[in-house]
């Protein structure tokens, strides 16, 4: 069982520590607010009141056993950033902090924190949402690295009826078909003789750029 501590328990924290609660990992859930901590209850986590800031207190509750320690305060970055060095200093093996600016994940990476390792949960939702808006083609799209993602997208009209084979999507659209999902069920091994139908789902592997190209092709 992994052991994760979230600092800050907020809309996003509290959520964050109930979902790893609920996928079965430890949680430590740490916040300076009492309401905040009696709010937060299941079998897999112990809410404790204390201050991050505070080296000792850090020391007392374990954190440095932690296989990762979660910072999502959100409203008070100069809190979240002495916690960063602070768990640093004590080798912590894995951070993860929020960042709500661009200046922050700057001072966070010059800190020592992985780009991959700090989040940005308005950010990330507020893309996701725009493209989903702005296009009928996207389902959901999950970004792999700056400007490659997975994206799960409605079949486009004008691949109806043509096989994987015909499509040729990586000679033609330079992206990865991974799979494909047909009345609600994941296909195994893709058969390249399959036919693309209209209510089919793709799971495709590409550049941002050559994704929304099929998209503006096809929706318009």
């Amino acid at each position: 069982m992994k052991k994760i501590a979230v600092i800050g328990l907020g809309t996003f924290g509290k959520n964050l520590a109930l979902d790893l609660a609920e996928s079965g990992a430890e949680v430590l859930a740490v916040d300076l607010s009492e309401e905040r901590i009696n709010e937060i209850k299941h079998p897999n986590i112990t809410a404790v009141k204390f201050d991050s800031t505070d080296i000792n207190e850090i020391e007392r509750f374990g954190l440095k056993d932690m296989d990762a320690v979660v910072i999502t305060i959100g409203e008070n970055f100069e809190a979240m950033l002495l916690t960063c060095m602070l768990l640093k200093e004590l080798g912590v093996k894995r951070i993860i902090a929020r960042a709500n600016e661009p200046i922050h994940k700057k001072i966070l990476k010059s800190i020592g924190i992985k780009e991959e390792d700090i989040i940005s949960p308005e950010e990330d939702v507020a893309k996701r949402l725009s493209k989903i808006l702005l296009s009928d083609g996207f389902i959901e799209f999950f970004e792999i690295e700056k400007d490659y993602e997975i994206a799960w997208i409605k079949t486009p009209p004008n691949f109806i009826g043509k096989t994987i084979r015909e499509l040729d999507l990586r000679k033609n659209y330079n992206v990865l078909l991974i799979t494909l999902i047909k009345n609600k069920k994941v296909v195994g091994v893709l058969d390249p003789d399959l036919k693309i139908e209209k209510d089919d789902e793709l799971l495709i592997f590409g550049k941002d750029k050559d994704i929304k190209k099929i998209i503006s092709q096809s929706y318009v």
